[in-house]
Formats: C-alpha cells, sequence, structure tokens
C-alpha cells in the first residue's frame, strides 16, 4: 500500500509515481505487462533504459525498467 488514509479521486494520474528497477522489463512486461491501464508501451528510451508504465486500479503510475540490452 502507498497511501493509507488519503481520499478518492477521479485524477487520471495520482500525486505518486513508483519507478521500478528491474532485472529484464521485457519479461516484467510479458508478466505484468496486462494487469494494470498500459500508460506508456514497452520501448527504449534516450537515457538507456528499457521501460514500460501501468496505471494500478488507484490511479498510481508504474513505472517498470531495467538498462537497455547492447545490439
Amino acid at each position: 500500500m502507498l497511501n493509507a488514509g488519503g481520499w478518492p479521486s477521479a485524477a487520471a494520474r495520482r500525486d505518486v509515481d513508483l519507478f521500478c528497477y528491474v532485472s529484464d522489463a521485457d519479461a516484467w512486461f510479458a508478466e505484468v505487462g496486462d494487469r494494470g491501464r498500459l500508460i506508456e508501451g514497452l520501448h527504449d528510451t534516450f537515457y538507456g533504459m528499457r521501460e514500460f508504465t501501468i496505471s494500478d486500479p488507484n490511479g498510481f503510475w508504474l513505472t517498470f525498467a531495467s538498462e537497455e540490452k547492447p545490439g
């Protein structure tokens, strides 16, 4: 649980995002990519990470990222 108390919100995005560094973003995407609303699909970033973002049922954004694989 990321937030105790608080209040309900209909906003598209909540105030806290969680960035999870994982060993293999592709494997995590295959495992959890369909368990939340997809915000940003699996992609390579300009800063050398491979990542994707989903929204959980409470509207929190969860980003899963790993270092890009060379090649």
